[in-house]
């Protein structure tokens, strides 16, 4: 039945966006004006605040128009951004089949992290990394980059607190775990860099012991 009524759901804003297409042809407007292609924002001026000081809001909204055959994956990826943030920012779009010519919010405005904290932060309820300049001081205007970032799961939480950099590698091998050696179709301990391998081109450890 949920399926049912999605379906039907699509049906009814595929024709309410064809009906508005066409009253705009006939009324010699024509189709909807097209929007300017969204930017992948990673760099951002800021002051950062003083104590006392309200965290500022950084960054712009962008609204991008769905084109026959986008998701919002795409949209996301397009973006720079986690496919959380742009579901979250458009709740009563279809992730899978949004009606081509509807016009969405892409979420790339931001609250700034209140942090004494330099060089890389992550807010983990918002699954975004932030990295100041190491020797920024309250008060001075720097730039600031920001990125998505994948969180942990419930079974293996991201740990919280300062860390620092031990190592980075390039092209890791992965020594598997147990926990997940047990689950894999096709068992082996050690997977060489390559496509096969989950790390991906870089490895990036942290004074955590794991």
């Amino acid at each position: 039945m949920r399926w049912v009524i999605r379906g039907g759901a699509l049906l009814v804003c595929l024709l309410t966006v064809s009906a508005c297409t066409a009253a705009r042809q006939h009324e010699g407007l024509g189709p909807p004006a097209a929007l300017p292609p969204v930017e992948k924002i990673t760099e951002l001026p800021v002051r950062v605040p003083r104590p006392g000081d309200l965290s500022p809001v950084v960054g712009r909204v962008q609204r991008y128009r769905i084109v026959p055959k986008d998701t919002l994956l795409d949209v996301a990826r397009n973006a720079g951004l986690g496919f959380q943030e742009v579901k979250n920012a458009n709740r009563d779009v279809d992730e899978w089949i949004p009606p081509a010519g509807l016009e969405v919010v892409v979420p790339t405005r931001w609250v700034l992290p209140r942090t004494s904290q330099r060089g890389i932060v992550v807010n983990v309820p918002e699954m975004r990394m932030y990295m100041f300049p190491p020797d920024t001081k309250p008060g001075e205007k720097v730039t600031v980059r920001t990125w998505a970032v994948a969180i942990g799961t419930d079974e293996a939480q991201t740990p919280v607190g300062p860390f620092k950099i031990i190592s980075k590698d390039k092209n890791p091998t992965w020594y598997v775990p147990d926990s997940i050696y047990k689950t894999m179709d096709k068992p082996r301990r050690v997977v060489p860099p390559g496509p096969d391998n989950p790390m991906g081109a870089y490895r990036i450890r942290l004074a955590k012991g794991l």
